[in-house]
């Protein structure tokens, strides 16, 4: 949901700019020509202040968007920003203007009133179209990198995101196994030679077997018959720990354990929320062979991973397991 909300408001910061950034350099434009003839210069004056307060705003809206843009980017290439000719000539062009309007002010400084006036506001106009210029290509970088087919991702949906907390194990947001078909799953799970074990938000926890599979099936497709689905937690575990683990005392210290060592019997804990398309698979930072091959057939690899986060907390919703929520969807 946080995703979803920082996206939608970058994007509304961006279209705004759009709108803004033309008006602001066609106006400064028309004010800058017009302190070369006759002028009035509190009528210049009065257009110099709206034009400031424009170019305000447009700043501002552009700061969130530049700094996202510059964490995406470290993020996804590992540099603070992008070198390529583009961006250099680009920063040569801003230099030229605000070389341009720095020339106007020493001007003011040796001349009368009237005219010290109106090289103040040669000089405000050049600095605001230069810094208009500047906004511009910071915006059609910014539509380049967040287009459709473009390498950002500002709603963070185009890959898996790991999350690694200070103990305990590691987890990922990944495209959610609800996509994934039923049987397909329940194949991919049964070939880890793990006991399995499930639990919905109205199954009791029950040990995965070919009898109970109906049921398993029942719970997972619900979400394609139903806006949400159900919240699923499936557990995986060493071979023959099940019944140990169907003990609600025993089950709780398994948890808590496997919550600040990622050791134990427990291999891997699959958690879809029901209003979540983003399925969470939290294993040890080092899975046993079992686990790394189901992870390989979900396509969760290293160099599959797109964002790699300090978590802060394990998530809550999982007895025994305590701390901050993350949002799953990758914020």
């Amino acid at each position: 949901m946080r995703t979803c909300l920082v996206g939608l408001l970058i994007l509304a910061g961006m279209i705004t700019d759009a709108l803004l950034l033309p008006v602001i350099l066609i106006g400064g434009i028309g004010l800058h020509l017009a302190t070369f003839g006759p002028a009035d210069v509190d009528g210049l004056q009065r257009g110099v202040g709206l034009l400031n307060r424009g170019l305000i705003l447009a700043t501002v809206i552009g700061l969130p968007i530049s700094m996202r843009f510059g964490w995406e980017w470290r993020q996804l290439k590992g540099l603070h920003w992008p070198i390529k000719r583009g961006v250099r000539v680009g920063i040569l062009l801003t230099g030229l203007l605000f070389a341009y309007a720095a020339a106007w002010l020493p001007l003011t400084l040796a001349t009368p009133d009237l005219l010290r006036a109106l090289y103040a506001l040669r000089g405000n106009t050049a600095l605001a179209v230069a810094v208009g210029v500047a906004l511009g290509w910071l915006l059609v970088v910014a539509f380049r990198w967040w287009k459709h087919d473009g390498e950002g991702d500002l709603w963070e949906d185009k890959g898996l995101t790991l999350y690694i907390p200070d103990r305990g194990p590691v987890y990922y947001a990944i495209p959610s196994l609800h996509d994934r078909a039923a049987a397909a799953l329940l194949s991919d799970l049964r070939a880890t030679g793990l006991s399995w074990a499930w639990e919905s938000n109205d199954h009791p926890l029950t040990l995965l077997t070919p009898a109970h599979e109906p049921d398993f099936l029942a719970d997972w497709i619900w979400f394609h018959s139903d806006e949400y689905g159900k919240d699923i937690i499936v557990f995986g575990l060493a071979d023959g720990s099940a019944d140990l683990f169907l003990d609600a005392g025993h089950r709780a210290a398994l948890l808590t354990n496997f919550a600040a060592t990622a050791a134990g019997p427990l291999h891997i804990i699959l958690w879809q929320e029901s209003d979540s398309h983003q399925t969470l698979i939290f294993v040890p930072p080092v899975p046993s062979e079992p686990v790394r091959r189901l992870l390989e057939r979900w396509d969760v690899r290293e160099e599959t991973i797109r964002y790699r986060r300090r978590a802060r907390g394990i998530p809550k919703g999982i007895p025994g397991f305590g701390g901050r929520m993350p949002d799953a969807s990758g914020a």
